[in-house]
């Protein structure tokens, strides 16, 4: 991933992995410096508008993170929490993976040579075929691992760049957060925690054997880690009820504390 060069020049800055995306976008941008880097994301799919930022907008809009384990609901609350929430910004990791898989090239290129060519059923990756080989092959893991995260992460420090120059908080689902080391780019992390029960319980719903589901729980980082590390954590093994009622209080805390 690139971005515009903070010293005004016209070449461009590549972005190491461990980049803290706040310190590169808390910068107060003017001018035809802003507007420099408002031209070198619209590549990406960034498109904002010309006229210029005011620059405390820069430095105030916060990045907010979601994660948690797998099945623990993540996506739930970031919906529930949307119905509360005005002008911000929303990012979805694993959509965007998902939107890699199957509609890039060069990404199923790179997933067929680890994969195997039959991995693409009609076009479409074959979820249920890739899970087994990914959770039961841990050198499988992670060369898709090195395929995806660098890509993702460089279409979410797009839409970090995005967020603050629109002066718009940005609340970014990241199931892998920690896993990933990305903690570094956010002001504020929630954690959706259940029980494992709860866990093994939705993913056979889903279809998913307990044998697989186990793998699928036991590769990521252990919950009560998670939840020491968070800033808020919701406790999400309850009806749909108390879990709107939670992102209702967080929307709250949220909007006080950010605007």
């Amino acid at each position: 991933m690139q971005y515009l060069g903070v010293d005004g020049t016209a070449c461009l800055l590549s972005v190491p992995n461990d980049c803290d995306a706040f310190n590169l976008t808390s910068l107060c941008l003017t001018g035809l410096l802003q507007r420099k880097l408002i031209e070198s994301l619209e590549p990406f799919g960034c498109h904002l508008p010309r006229n210029t930022i005011p620059s405390h907008a820069m430095c105030t809009a916060p990045i907010v993170a979601i994660t948690g384990g797998i099945a623990s609901g993540k996506t739930s609350f970031r919906r529930h929490l949307s119905i509360f929430l005005e002008d911000t910004e929303w990012f979805d990791a694993d959509a965007c993976a998902s939107r890699l898989l199957n509609g890039s090239r060069e990404v199923r290129a790179e997933v067929e040579k680890v994969l195997g060519r039959e991995i693409y059923v009609g076009g479409k990756l074959d979820r249920a075929q890739a899970r087994l080989r990914i959770f039961f092959d841990p050198c499988c893991r992670a060369q898709l691992e090195r395929v995806l995260h660098p890509r993702v992460r460089g279409i979410w420090m797009a839409q970090v760049v995005r967020s603050k120059v629109l002066g718009r908080k940005l609340l970014a689902e990241l199931p892998l957060l920690y896993e990933t080391g990305w903690e570094t780019s956010c002001d504020f992390i929630m954690v959706i925690a259940c029980s494992f029960a709860t866990q093994l319980r939705r993913l056979a719903s889903r279809g998913i054997c307990d044998s697989l589901a186990r793998k699928m729980i036991a590769v990521q980082l252990p919950a009560e880690e998670k939840v020491r590390r968070a800033h808020e954590v919701v406790w999400n093994d309850g009806p749909p009820r108390l879990l709107t009622e939670q992102a209702r209080v967080t929307a709250g805390y949220l909007t006080k504390r950010y605007g």
